[in-house]
């Protein structure tokens, strides 16, 4: 009795393993969206990978270029991909080849997937302007940003308050990097005025400022020896999780009657680049055991 129990419990077991691999015959891993197949091969034969980008964001990826990385050069039959847009909901399939030369002795090597596109992300807030008599009024302010790699908020003006007119309050633009990935230029930040009683809206940051829309030098000048400082927003490492910049607001009225919130908006143009995890491929010499 115990032996046919034994026996039952054995043929389990080996139905459950060839229905999770496929009767052990099947060569294919996943890590997270890429699918590899196969991850073992003779060298001169060639493994597929599959990868699809799915722009799960508000708005359109532009210039985007899908890479292979950390591929040996002695590998052959993949390059990069160059769809020239990606709108908002929409999935592109990224298939690349890897044909392996002959080898004699069994190498291994991890590539990985990268993605890089030119992103906007749109913002407003609310200034809710005040004079000393209105220190008390309540006032419901909002803000926000579409989704996107990064996220951008405005501080410092839930409460400014006028004394004279045509005068100048301080507040700053945080760019934060909420993605998986790095900043890797910032092309622009904007800010939009068009309000009653606020007579312009500046953005400054190091020496790139003050204007109502920002922008880094051409890349000829920023690779010059002495640099300017506003280089910075093409700096990876500096801003590759966000930056603080500065926010000059120029008021028109110095009474008011009751509180006033005026909305601004602008944008915020980013370069942006991760890269998804492959998985090991190995490369056997033919005809040897590997």
């Amino acid at each position: 009795m115990k032996f046919y129990l034994y026996a039952l419990i054995a043929l389990f077991a080996m139905a459950l393993v060839l229905g999770c691999t496929g009767g052990g015959t099947q060569n294919q891993t996943t890590t997270g969206p890429v699918t590899v197949t196969p991850t073992q091969l003779v060298g001169g034969g060639t493994a597929t990978v599959q990868y699809t980008l799915t722009n799960n964001y508000e708005n359109d990826m532009n210039n985007v270029k899908i890479s292979m990385l950390s591929v040996p050069s002695s590998y052959t039959g993949y390059s990069s991909l160059t769809p020239s847009k990606i709108v908002s909901n929409q999935q592109y399939p990224a298939i690349f080849t890897i044909t392996a030369p002959s080898v004699s002795i069994k190498q291994t090597f991890t590539p990985k997937i990268q993605v890089c596109y030119d992103y906007t992300t749109n913002y407003f807030f609310d200034a809710a302007l005040k004079t000393s008599k209105l220190a008390t009024e309540a006032v419901n302010v909002e803000s926000g940003s579409s989704t996107g790699p990064i996220s951008v908020s405005a501080m410092g003006f839930d409460s400014v308050f006028l004394t004279t007119a045509d005068e100048d309050h301080m507040g700053s633009l945080s760019i934060t990097n909420i993605g998986t990935g790095k900043i890797m230029a910032i092309n622009s930040i904007a800010i939009i005025e068009d309000s009653t009683n606020i007579n312009s809206a500046k953005i400054s940051y190091s020496d790139c400022g003050p204007a109502t829309e920002i922008k880094p030098p051409s890349a000829a000048t920023c690779s010059a020896t002495s640099p300017p400082a506003c280089c910075i927003l093409r700096n990876t490492l500096a801003i590759t999780n966000g930056l603080t910049a500065s926010l000059t607001i120029n008021t028109a009225p110095d009474t008011l009657t009751s509180v006033s919130t005026e909305r601004l908006s602008g944008s915020v143009l980013v370069n942006y680049c991760y890269e998804v995890p492959v998985g090991t491929i190995t490369v056997c010499p033919a005809g040897k055991a590997c």
